[in-house]
């Protein structure tokens, strides 16, 4: 009886053994076929990646297209972060830091995206076409600190029997595939600022005639400095206006018309002789008596402070411009609005001559369209006459009986005067635009403060 229960357990031993065995068999098939399927998953996933970086390099980087094929870089090293195989993430990443490189001019990025590239795969490259002696040097920078956290770096030449030379052909489409060399029509020029840092093949800006230029929508598009005019990168010297730097008017003719006004305190006994006013009954016929004497509180033959209205004055005016901001000008012209000839004195003086030298704010402001500011000091010859109404009492019994007589006080200042002030251009283009001017004047010899506002247009020759 022991012996049948030994030989049933042993058969059901040998039984289960056997069973385990074809289990195993079966599944070891079933194994093989899941990793080949992964395998042949990642080589698809490769070959689609490799694709695509040769499209983004060819239709982005090789354009100048740099903030688009950053972009699109960077989407495929998302998408081909779980699915590739260390190698072909260590090309993808290899080129975005090319791009970030020698595309956008960001060297710290474009070195941290080389060691990441080396820590996936050490042996990875260089593509020669699109490499540089600086990014060499830099990759060369990436190495060490890949090879400082652990990455076995080979030696030099040893990964290019690891790594493709060439990327593999891109994915059909109807479009022939275009050369690494970029288009260079006069419709689609393209280049870069400096042979050491151009990829082989690009034209360098200022051979040959051809324009810094890189498609764009903004500034933020635009690198060193340059700014977006809406369709491609310019410097900033290019886009500031449409004349080439320095083609500008250096001689300028002006027509204007000024204002003048004067402050005036107050004071009494204006009409009683000894001082700046000149007293004049209505009609122009000087007033020769002596009114009742007034005062600040005492109404009659008094003014108070203020600012009156003076001569008009009509000008032309010649400057030249000095270097870059300055400017060295004259002035001439005739003044109307002054007052009646003074018994025993001299006449108003309407004419009107004064130098000026301006300075222009800005870089090369004489080649600028648009707003134009500046400031000068000015001075020369010129009279400035101003009037106010003042009532005065012709006696004691004018007063007694409130008899009152209004008479023109006319003050006279002048005939040479000192200025400064401050003004704008709007130029329409570079040989033509409207002026403004306001300036603070201080006249010689009858003294007087005054102000005066200026509209004129000017032209360049």
């Amino acid at each position: 009886m022991m012996r049948r229960r030994i030989v049933a357990v042993g058969v059901l031993l040998n039984s289960w053994a056997l069973g385990m065995a074809a289990a195993s068999q079966a599944a070891a098939p079933t194994e093989s076929k899941a990793t080949k399927a992964k395998a042949s998953d990642s080589a698809a996933a490769d070959a689609k990646t490799l694709s695509t970086l040769q499209t983004i390099i060819q239709e982005n980087y090789l354009e100048m297209e740099f903030p688009q094929a950053a972009n699109k870089l960077e989407e495929l090293i998302k998408s081909c972060a779980s699915s590739c195989s260390a190698p072909t993430r260590a090309r993808v990443q290899a080129a975005y830091g090319v791009v970030l490189f020698a595309g956008l001019q960001e060297k710290e990025r474009g070195s941290a995206a080389f060691v990441e590239a080396l820590t996936l795969d050490p042996t990875v490259t260089l593509d020669d076409d699109l490499s540089t002696k600086k990014m060499r040097a830099a990759f060369d920078e990436a190495k060490a600190k890949a090879k400082a956290a652990g990455a076995t770096i080979p030696e030099t030449g040893a990964a290019k029997a690891k790594t493709p030379e060439t990327l593999p052909a891109p994915v059909a489409t109807n479009e022939t595939a275009k050369p690494l060399a970029p288009k260079a029509e006069a419709d689609e020029r393209v280049c870069c600022d400096s042979g050491a840092e151009c990829p082989p093949g690009f034209p360098i800006c200022g051979q040959e005639g051809l324009e810094n230029w890189m498609p764009c929508e903004s500034d933020g598009d635009c690198k060193n400095g340059y700014s977006c005019d809406g369709a491609s990168c310019k410097t900033n010297d290019s886009a500031k206006a449409d004349e080439p730097a320095g083609d500008w008017a250096k001689n300028w003719l002006s027509l204007s018309a000024q204002q003048d006004f004067v402050f005036f305190g107050s004071e009494a006994n204006v009409c009683s002789g000894g001082n700046q006013y000149y007293c004049y009954y209505e009609g122009d016929v000087y007033y020769e008596g002596i009114p009742q004497p007034g005062d600040q509180a005492q109404v009659g033959n008094a003014v108070g402070g203020g600012v009156g209205v003076a001569t008009t004055r009509l000008m032309l005016g010649y400057d030249r411009s000095l270097f870059e901001n300055f400017s060295l000008g004259v002035r001439l012209g005739y003044a109307f609005g002054g007052g009646p000839e003074v018994p025993n004195g001299s006449a108003f003086l309407p004419v009107h001559a004064a130098g000026r030298v301006g300075y222009w704010f800005g870089s090369e402001p004489f080649g600028r369209t648009g707003l134009r500011p500046f400031v000068f000091l000015t001075g020369g010859m010129a009279q400035i006459d101003t009037r106010v109404l003042v009532t005065v009492y012709e006696g004691d019994d004018a007063y007694v009986n409130d008899q009152r007589t209004k008479l023109h006080a006319w003050r006279k200042a002048g005939s040479a005067f000192v200025g400064g002030g401050v003004g704008t251009s709007f130029q329409i283009n570079n040989w033509a635009g409207f002026s403004a001017e306001m300036k603070i004047m201080q006249t010689l010899g009858s003294t007087a403060t005054g102000m005066s506002l200026n509209l004129g247009y000017t032209v360049g020759l």
